[in-house]
């Protein structure tokens, strides 16, 4: 059972795009709904219109969260700076740079480590990019993935055989893939039983253990 008041919405990707990787599978966006509704990725701007249908069911987001720097996180982000220009930009601070070169938009929150605003929690875990996180909603115990790991099953999981339903992101959409893979076990000191997943499916109970079958793996 998914828990309450945290949403998931698979999101198209852009067709005939070189510079991207040729798969169907579509980006995963996450809104809670709790003491405020935040967003977290925003997906490419190919599925802006399917998005802003969902969101505007709640209103309209409040706050507007990206995970880390990378495209399909934050691609439609000025589009959502336009559709809703109360909506707060919050990033991690060591990304945030990257992020304004790419797309030119003003950071309201840079993000730190281990602080919890509107009931979620900050997770630093870099590798993927330096500033890379994970996201917990504490009150459903939820973890909100961004590209920590991804499902095995998923065109961005790493090659080989994965003992677990998890799989570290491929070496190649890494910044740092060796830091990636170390700083893993730091998802291991927080309570979490749900994943919500950007890239593959969603894993609605019992993830923790799952990632650390992942830890393990790594570490063998």
């Amino acid at each position: 059972m998914l828990p309450d008041n945290v949403y998931s919405y698979d999101l198209l990707r852009p067709k005939y795009n070189e510079s991207l990787p040729q798969t169907n599978e579509p980006v995963s966006v996450h809104v809670v709904d709790d003491e405020q509704t935040v967003l977290f990725g925003t997906g490419f701007k190919s599925g802006f219109d399917h998005l802003t249908s969902e969101l505007d069911k709640f209103g309209g987001p409040d706050v507007l969260v990206v995970e880390h720097a990378d495209p399909d996180h934050y691609d439609a982000l000025p589009a959502l700076v336009e559709e809703y220009p109360e909506a707060k930009v919050a990033i991690p601070e060591l990304d945030v740079e990257e992020m304004q070169d790419a797309v030119g938009v003003d950071v309201d929150i840079p993000l730190t480590h281990d602080e919890v605003r509107w009931g979620i929690r900050t997770i630093h875990v870099p590798g993927h990019t330096p500033g890379n996180m994970s996201f917990l909603h504490e009150a459903t115990d939820t973890l909100i993935v961004g590209d920590t790991f991804v499902h095995k099953n998923s065109f961005a999981a790493a090659s080989g055989e994965w003992p677990g339903t998890f799989a570290p992101v491929k070496a190649s959409l890494n910044a740092d893939d060796e830091e990636t893979k170390a700083n893993m076990d730091i998802l291991l000191d927080y309570d979490f039983d749900a994943a919500f997943l950007t890239h593959g499916l969603n894993v609605p109970e019992h993830s923790k253990p799952e990632v650390k079958t992942l830890v393990d793996g790594l570490n063998v």
